[in-house]
């Protein structure tokens, strides 16, 4: 049972599915939980809370609202030290996010350009919030990935995380940042020729987006709309290139995934056989 979620019910009732680290101080964590029918207290005094049910919850409500009923698809915030009582009716599955308050500020200083004292998330229950539903699902399904390009799209899902929460849903009006145009022709080239370089090495975000003095979250917006693409998706193929261009040598397959940056070769073959319809190997032997 977490710390920070009490039953008065049954102990041990709340179950980990998957519980996910912190990864290049992107200031959010998460985890994957089932819940039986219970009475429940919850307080997390660091952190702010994302929550989305998976599946049950229909008839579960929180004891300070409770005409307001949850259920499959709900998005919740429970902001820094909040405290409050829950009746669940049913078991229930649900992902928590948890945002951590040095880390929310931080984007808001460094990107927005907000004062920080004006960050102050609201108390949200149980609302239809489809781009946060789908920004906590990709999240968590990133964080069991291993890859290098996992590790940059997972930066850059949390970053989109921290604009939706600060844009949509602090307690103070905050103004969205309104981006116009792209990457420069010089800063593309650069950042090309960086991502060409490092092609067999983990890249950051803040790595690349250092190389041209941008914040992680501008430098993300900007790629897409120059290359078409997001920056985890581009060096996936980019990757998946080097590799068929090696394929025409005599490297062993293990030998050409470490050189293209992969994790490992059968991640290789499965992005290889997405991207072109074939295996590596079979690739090879019709080249």
């Amino acid at each position: 049972m977490p710390d920070h979620c009490h039953s008065n019910a049954f102990h041990h009732a709340v179950t980990p599915v998957l519980q996910v680290d912190d990864i290049a101080h992107a200031g959010i964590t998460a985890g994957h939980w089932r819940v039986d029918r219970q009475a429940v207290d919850y307080e997390r005094a660091s952190d702010h809370t994302l929550s989305l049910y998976l599946a049950g919850g229909e008839g579960s409500y929180r004891l300070d609202k409770r005409l307001h009923k949850g259920g499959p698809g709900c998005v919740s915030i429970m902001p820094q030290a909040h405290s409050s009582q829950w009746h669940i009716e049913q078991p229930t599955e649900f992902i928590h996010c948890y945002i951590s308050d040095t880390g929310l500020k931080q984007f808001a200083a460094g990107t927005l350009n907000q004062d920080v004292r004006c960050v102050e998330l609201r108390d949200l229950l149980y609302a239809d919030e489809p781009q946060l539903q789908q920004l906590m699902t990709l999240f968590v399904r990133l964080s069991q990935e291993s890859s290098a390009c996992s590790l940059l799209a997972r930066e850059q899902c949390a970053n989109e995380i921290f604009n939706r929460l600060l844009t949509q849903h602090n307690v103070f009006h905050l103004k969205k940042q309104q981006l116009s145009g792209g990457l420069s022709v010089t800063h593309m080239k650069q950042v090309n020729e960086m991502i060409h370089s490092r092609l067999g090495t983990k890249l950051t975000l803040d790595e690349l987006a250092g190389r041209i003095h941008l914040s992680p979250f501008h430098f993300a917006r900007m790629f897409k709309i120059s290359f078409g693409s997001t920056p985890a998706q581009y060096i996936t193929l980019t990757r998946l290139k080097q590799a068929r261009q090696l394929l025409k040598g005599k490297a062993s397959l293990a030998e050409i995934s470490l050189q293209t940056g992969f994790s490992h070769q059968s991640h290789m073959t499965s992005q290889f056989k997405q991207a072109y319809g074939l295996t590596p190997a079979r690739y090879r032997a019709l080249s």
